[in-house]
């Protein structure tokens, strides 16, 4: 897969947003058209249009559209720029979507600058992208206060899929202390919701998935540095994963004009392909974000924080009390 970060202007700023560090600008139309004459040398099969907020800059989502050639398009938006024309277009293409969207009134207009009256004008347009093109909603869990009204809304309003994004371990934090009520919350939201017939809690199943690949010894944690992933940002370089893109020159493994550079690259994965130490041995094997951890803490793998690994354990001791078929070991 191959990330085309077209924005770096967002229209919101989420206070939770992993992506604090703005680029303060777009990728320009000589930099889209390179970046995808560079694509068409690549056997692409998938192009995932991100930001910032891809649809600040139409012009260049619809030039993508009609230039890029992968098997498929995705997009991951908050969903308020979108117009009639760019309607059409993400339809025509079978743009995939990820639209982010918090639930009820209270938690939008909360984490998302009283954005829901707007996007509630579009929110049966973007119902039908998801419909017809697949995807899914983008639920972040600011608090469990509001988790169980919030996915209540987003399944009343006709949508089939749903992942639920807790905090990542670096950047926004939970509290120590918040973690029993997360976990009482989320067994009702699973309980209620996850497998009714026409709806799916996305991360209920991730999750599982990746405790079932835990426990062999083949695992290798999935991200975006060890999985070869490949970030274009607006400045046309070419970098080793999303995040990447927001950490400049020193991240840089190639451009769009001379493609990527192979011993740069090996350099630059080795670089990041690092376990912060609190989680060596760990039975978890969550493998907390190492270029995240630059961004947030300017230090490669930090340790996360306790409420973090709190956390995680409380995601997979619930999931797999839902697990369908065989149990698995219990997370203590």
């Amino acid at each position: 897969m191959v990330t085309a970060y077209i924005a770096g202007k967002c229209s919101l700023k989420c206070p939770y947003c992993y992506a604090w560090k703005r680029l303060g600008y777009n990728m320009p139309m000589e930099v889209m058209k390179q970046m995808c004459v560079w694509l068409k040398g690549r056997n692409v099969p998938k192009l995932k249009m991100w930001g910032g907020e891809p649809l600040e800059n139409p012009a260049g989502v619809k030039y993508l559209l009609g230039h890029a050639r992968p098997r498929q398009f995705t997009i991951t938006t908050n969903g308020l720029n979108l117009t009639p024309d760019l309607f059409d277009w993400l339809l025509n293409h079978s743009v995939s979507v990820g639209l982010s969207w918090d639930g009820t009134e209270e938690s939008q207009n909360s984490g998302r600058q009283n954005s829901y009256s707007q996007l509630m004008t579009v929110i049966d347009d973007w119902k039908t992208l998801i419909s017809k093109n697949g995807g899914q909603i983008l639920k972040t869990v600011a608090s469990h206060e509001n988790l169980y009204a919030d996915v209540e809304e987003i399944y009343k309003a006709g949508f089939e899929r749903c992942f639920l994004n807790f905090f990542r371990p670096y950047g926004a934090s939970y509290e120590l202390e918040d973690i029993p009520a997360l976990e009482h919350e989320y067994h009702r939201v699973i309980k209620d919701f996850h497998n009714l017939p026409d709806f799916t809690l996305t991360d209920v199943q991730m999750y599982q998935n990746t405790w079932r690949e835990q426990q062999s010894n083949l695992y290798v944690p999935h991200c975006g540095i060890n999985a070869m992933g490949i970030a274009v940002g607006p400045d046309g370089m070419i970098y080793p994963c999303d995040d990447a893109v927001m950490l400049g020159e020193e991240f840089v493994m190639g451009s769009v004009w001379d493609g990527v550079d192979k011993e740069k690259e090996k350099r630059l994965r080795r670089k990041l392909n690092k376990l912060p130490e609190k989680c060596d041995n760990c039975e978890l094997k969550c493998y907390p974000c190492p270029v995240c951890s630059v961004l947030n803490t300017d230090e490669i793998a930090s340790d996360p924080k306790d409420w973090f690994c709190e956390l995680r354990k409380m995601q997979y001791r619930v999931v797999n009390k839902y697990l369908p078929t065989n149990p698995f070991r219990v997370v203590k």
